[in-house]
């Protein structure tokens, strides 16, 4: 069996139990196994930060679990990699994984991963959670008000851990060679489980480029554009939903939905960056300025907070010296596919600048009213 080429994940290692887990309250994790000393915890946890890692580009080895600790340390030396993983993270991810905040961000995230092990490769890492899961699901009891249609995403949300079953079955399958009916086969009785089998909200991705070659175009790109655009591509086609992948590359659900149509409808050549071919005006930003910029959106601002067009601005003018207004820096982000908090463009207290940029940059209102047909 395939037990994970250096580079690639094992399938579809984005489990939805690797970020739901947190969520659970302390009792509950320790009767099902995750108390912090076990290595079941230790190895989920190494799990999530090489996921994480992974969404950002690294390049880890997963034949084996300590090569997986080795190359995620790796990883963790370049610069800012720490911070923009750090920066994945969510609050309760945060706590689970015991990341306090203290010191810097390379440094905390490297004692971290030194104080996890994986003993188990990770197959059976995810076998082993599999069995200890099923008790559970089997004990069950379904949540009033759920309709038998809702979509997986309302299922989700009532019964955190129902993603993880379905992406472990299909990492088994793609990965392994395992076969993932039995294990379907044994949670499909489950309420819990079986409306979630009956509806996939990934996208299609047009056949142009297999995954392996996604991600190599990924890997290539010299365009912080284009390598964003196929970032986005590359992860529909491993089947994350537009959410997802909006939440992985810091950008809008619609950017994620247009790039994907446009690269179904003009194949690769549609998520170049056509101003390269464009005898016009020069971009205000290199490509290495832009990489830059990119680079430091994938953490804090430097007084915290969230990122806004005057924050970046502002920094755009202290780190790159250059001076631009706010139009062509909303521009930027929105072709980077970045979804940042914005000026409302009529609120009374807003700067009339930022205000005019965001006019400029946002697309026409729909003149449609009343909900939106069938997906």
């Amino acid at each position: 069996m395939d037990g994970g080429r250096p580079g690639r994940p094992p399938g579809l290692l984005g489990l939805a139990v690797l970020k739901e887990l947190p969520r659970l309250d302390a009792d509950l994790l320790r009767r099902l196994g995750f108390s912090r000393s076990r290595v079941l915890h230790q190895g989920l946890k190494l799990l999530r930060l090489a996921l994480g890692a992974h969404l950002l580009g690294a390049d880890l080895r997963w034949d084996t679990g300590e090569k997986l600790k080795k190359s995620l340390l790796e990883f963790l030396q370049g610069p800012g990699n720490a911070r923009r993983l750090l920066a994945t993270l969510g609050k309760e991810e945060r706590e689970f994984l015991g990341l306090k905040g203290r010191g810097s961000p390379k440094g905390e995230m490297v004692r971290l991963v030194k104080s996890l092990h994986l003993n188990y490769h990770p197959r059976d890492l995810l076998r082993r959670l599999l069995k200890e899961l099923a008790p559970f699901f089997a004990s069950l009891s379904p949540p009033a008000g759920i309709p038998w249609g809702s979509t997986p995403e309302t299922w989700a949300a009532a019964t955190p851990l129902v993603g993880a079953f379905r992406g472990v079955f299909f990492l088994l399958e793609r990965s392994y060679g395992l076969d993932s009916a039995d294990f379907e086969r044994a949670m499909a009785a489950s309420w819990v489980f079986y409306p979630f089998l009956l509806y996939s909200s990934s996208m299609t991705v047009a056949d142009h480029l297999t995954l392996n070659e996604l991600w190599r175009r990924v890997k290539k790109a010299k365009d912080p554009i284009e390598k964003h655009r196929f970032l986005a591509v590359y992860h529909a086609k491993r089947g994350l939903t537009a959410k997802e992948i909006a939440k992985i590359t810091l950008s809008s659900i619609r950017w994620v939905q247009e790039t994907v149509r446009r690269y179904n409808r003009e194949g690769p050549e549609g998520l170049r960056d056509k101003r390269h071919q464009n005898p016009g005006q020069k971009p205000k930003l290199t490509p290495e300025e832009q990489r830059r910029v990119l680079e430091a959106l994938q953490g804090p601002p430097p007084d915290g907070g969230l990122w806004t067009g005057p924050k970046l601005r502002d920094w755009v003018e202290r780190e790159l010296g250059k001076k631009l207004s706010l139009y062509p820096i909303y521009r930027l982000l929105h072709e980077m596919g970045f979804a940042l908090r914005v000026p409302r463009p009529r609120h009374a207290k807003a700067d009339g600048e930022a205000q005019e940029a965001f006019k400029k940059t946002s697309p026409p209102r729909s003149r449609r009213r009343g909900p939106r047909g069938g997906r």
